[in-house]
């Protein structure tokens, strides 16, 4: 297998937006190293590198690669060209009906990204359900949608909607911090991050974050404070991409049939697409010792905030 280095700058962006150097900007916030290769000439791979603890540097590959590849085989070669010893390198494969060589690799039973999503396939017509029909038939007048564009004011605005929702639909808030320095990256040139507003006259009631890359836009994060602002606002969001000459547009996330996000899943599927799954994280272990305390520690921390959840 031939790979090269390459800069993070020279990542394509065609396919998730979470293989971008948009992404990589993103995550530096938060400690992460980014590192980008291209593989057999024919797709370019970003890897995320960070110390957990000292002497403890854990790679990690969100939604990549993007082709079928011997991920044992991939790894050996990225290590050689990581220049932190890091003890393994994780992978979240993207959806796709293709399966990959994983033979070397170990399966975990939970994923740091998504494992089940909705996807629109925005080169078919539109198929929402009757719930969001009648939904979008509720808000058909007494609101506006507006882009965010930097405006004094107005993202504190949104913040405050978003942490309303946190609080009345029982999830933890992301910090304003985190999503005005994602909101500010402004380097990449094909994958953007969006925020669409919904307005009651001058009222800010929600808004959707959105990562727009060339072919895919993800929902990222959003709030509404008003009924039936969020299917105004989905629709809004999946509209623009097909506007922009999008073809997928991920709803990313819905739960395994889980009675707490149940509420969650049929606001997700009522836009219709294909509800896909993909496997858990797969980890190449390179130093077994290391990995081996960072697991047991990890899978305490995954337990642990399960059970607060659900309590």
């Amino acid at each position: 297998m031939k790979i090269k280095p390459i800069r993070v700058e020279d990542l394509s962006g065609d396919g998730s937006p979470l293989q971008s150097l948009f992404w990589a900007q993103v995550k530096s916030i938060l400690g992460w190293k980014s590192y980008a290769f291209e593989i057999e000439e024919e797709q370019r791979l970003l890897i995320l590198v960070r110390r957990i603890a000292p002497l403890f540097f854990f790679a990690y590959v969100p939604f990549g690669p993007s082709k079928p590849n011997d991920l044992a085989l991939l790894s050996e070669q990225l290590k050689q060209r990581i220049e932190e010893p890091i003890f393994a390198i994780r992978y979240d494969l993207p959806f796709t009906d293709i399966s990959f060589p994983t033979a070397g690799l170990l399966p975990l039973s939970y994923s740091i990204q998504p494992e089940r999503t909705v996807r629109i396939d925005l080169q078919k017509p539109l198929a929402y359900r009757k719930r969001a029909q009648r939904a979008l038939q509720k808000c058909e007048t007494g609101y506006t949608l507006q882009l965010y564009n930097d405006e004094p004011g107005l993202f504190d605005r949104w913040y405050e909607t978003y942490t309303q929702t946190a609080f009345r639909d029982r999830f933890h808030p992301r910090s304003k911090e985190y999503f005005f320095h994602l909101l500010s990256i402004d380097d990449d040139k094909k994958v953007k991050p969006t925020l669409l507003l919904a307005f009651e006259q001058s009222t800010v009631v929600g808004g959707v974050l959105l990562i727009e890359g060339v072919k895919e836009t993800i929902y990222l994060a959003g709030s509404s404070i008003r009924p039936n602002v969020g299917y105004l606002l989905q629709d809004g969001a999946i509209r623009r991409t097909k506007e922009r000459g999008g073809i997928i547009y991920d709803l990313f996330g819905i739960s395994n049939q889980s009675e707490y996000l149940a509420s969650l899943d049929l606001f997700k599927t009522a836009f219709g697409g294909e509800t896909v799954i993909r496997k858990p994280s797969l980890d190449y272990p390179i130093k077994i010792l290391r990995y081996r305390v960072f697991t047991c520690l990890e899978r305490f921390r995954y337990r642990r905030s399960r059970s607060l959840r659900q309590g």
